[in-house]
């Protein structure tokens, strides 16, 4: 099967994180500028995405 090639909708999508400090804290971000990929062959499983220039921005809600 081809490979289909997805370009990420960053107007109806987002890409968030969390981090553990010092085990106690959680703290929550999320990237506000980004371009990506996503490679499909059509096993979901084996998926593969590509992200460039992702900056961090303020603190997600």
């Amino acid at each position: 099967m081809a490979i289909e090639t997805w370009r990420i909708d960053t107007t109806h999508s987002s890409i968030g994180f969390t981090v553990r400090h010092m085990v106690v804290a959680r703290v929550h971000g999320r990237f506000t500028r980004y371009e990506g990929r996503l490679f499909m062959n059509g096993d979901l499983l084996k998926a593969q995405a590509e992200l460039k220039k992702a900056v961090a921005g303020e603190k997600a809600a």
